[in-house]
């Protein structure tokens, strides 16, 4: 997750930093980012290529999670306290925003325009195949079909739309569920 990586040295991220050496380590680690970004962008490439895209819906929510992550400077750290021979927001910032620029550019005028309008994997090239293979994958349940997947699945929202209806009845809530 592109995001994790350039998260790593601020506020939210799971490491502690207790010496220069772990502040060091994250810009060591970081160094490798624009590599990460350019393969990662070579692969959006191909799927491009392939007619192997995402939704557009997650491409629209990609695009704004770097557009948020690059306003809210979810990359900074506002407490440091080991004294470092380098201005460390200053280091994170010249390694994380040039990679988030071109990760932000290429969703916005490449990538999103070819986006798929359709959720489903059935409307990508070998989509049906991809989709009985995740099934197959992810079950543990061995014996059932797509078809009773599905229709369990409309049964559940259908159970849940319920019961979503009697808390709004039993508060008298006016509004939409939607």
């Amino acid at each position: 997750d592109l995001i994790y990586l350039m998260e790593m040295g601020g506020e939210n991220s799971l490491l502690s930093f207790n010496s220069k050496k772990d502040y060091n380590n994250v810009v060591q680690k970081l160094s490798k980012l624009e590599e990460i970004t350019n393969s990662i962008i070579d692969l959006l490439k191909i799927g491009i290529e392939k007619k192997v895209v995402l939704p557009k819906i997650l491409g629209d929510k990609l695009y704004n999670q770097f557009i948020s992550f690059k306003k809210n400077k979810s990359y900074k750290a506002s407490k440091i306290n080991i004294k470092l021979n380098y201005d460390y927001n200053k280091k994170l910032e010249e390694i994380i925003v040039p990679q988030l620029d071109k990760i932000i550019f290429f969703l916005k005028n490449t990538y999103i325009k070819h986006c798929v309008t359709n959720i489903s994997l059935k409307n990508l090239p070998n989509g049906e195949k991809m989709y009985k293979n995740l099934v197959s994958n992810s079950l543990t349940l061995k014996n059932i079909s797509i078809k009773n997947i599905h229709n369990y699945g409309l049964k559940e929202v259908n159970r849940i739309q319920t019961e979503m209806n009697k808390i709004k009845n039993h508060y008298n809530f006016k509004g939409s569920l939607k």
